[in-house]
């Protein structure tokens, strides 16, 4: 049928016959168009065998004061016992001054993130030294959906200090490391 419309894209529907010359009068769209769909449905979960997680958490009203040795090594410590203590692993992380970024995955899909970074900000908290301030409840967190995602993620994370005139280059901020390799 030459001049005609042919099937509609990922769909079997065929579509009317419209010969390309022909001029449509109002009312007639309706006849020729695709049908309509309604929104996608939102999935209540994505199953990713090994999800890695990138967490955004800051400290109450942004201050500026885990960006220090002792803050280091507090972290540190939390981070390098939670696949134990919590069933979380942790890759890399960088300490902002009000901020920390890290890449994270669950070994137990039953500690949610919410749980495990309520409780990792609450350990951390009682084993400070200087009590003064809290992290924000709330943090953000993102799944990674592949390889590709993970090496932005990365490469923004470690240029965040050389982005706020810390250091001169990403390599030089002495507040960032590596706990266990996380792979896709």
């Amino acid at each position: 049928m030459v001049g005609c419309l042919a099937t509609a894209p990922r769909s079997r529907t065929q579509l009317p016959c419209v010969p390309r010359q022909t001029t449509l009068a109002a009312g007639d769209f309706e006849r020729f168009s695709l049908p309509r769909q309604g929104h996608l449905r939102r999935l209540d979960s994505i199953w990713i065998d090994s999800p890695i997680y990138f967490i955004t958490s800051c400290t109450e009203s942004r201050r500026r004061v885990l960006a220090n040795r002792d803050t280091l090594a507090v972290l540190r410590e939390e981070f390098e016992t939670a696949p134990k203590r919590y069933g979380w692993t942790i890759g890399r992380y960088v300490v902002m001054p009000d901020h920390l970024h890290l890449f994270c995955a669950p070994r137990d899909l039953a500690f949610t993130i919410e749980k495990w970074t309520a409780y990792w900000k609450s350990r951390f908290s009682r084993r400070h030294v200087d009590q003064s301030w809290t992290w924000q409840r709330a943090c953000f967190h993102h799944r990674l959906r592949d390889a590709r995602q993970y090496a932005e993620k990365l490469a923004y994370v470690r240029e965040n200090p050389l982005r706020k005139k810390l250091v001169v280059r990403p390599e030089d901020w002495p507040y960032q490391g590596k706990i266990h390799e996380l792979r896709w």
